[in-house]
């Protein structure tokens, strides 16, 4: 489908920023075989990565475009999760 073309942005911002895309179709494999998104992980300290994980799976399944994870950590780290 024309979703599975679409990008799913990482941004991280904080003490190191990360930004980071893939095609949807490519991050359906990566969780389908591990489980997790390609987000470095220790870089989110304060942010529930299991629920994280849940909501973004579950906003793929919906196909959602546009923003649909806005968080912001103890530390100050901000993550935005989108699909443009």
């Amino acid at each position: 489908t024309s979703y599975e073309k679409k990008m799913l942005r990482i941004q991280v911002a904080g003490k190191d920023n990360v930004n980071i895309q893939f095609p949807i179709s490519a991050v359906r494999k990566i969780l389908k075989i591990t489980g997790k998104l390609p987000i470095p992980q220790d870089k989110l300290n304060g942010v529930d990565l299991d629920g994280l994980m849940e909501a973004v799976c579950e906003c793929l399944d919906e196909e959602i475009v546009g923003d649909f994870v806005n968080v912001s950590a103890s530390d100050g780290t901000t993550v935005r999760i989108c699909v443009e």
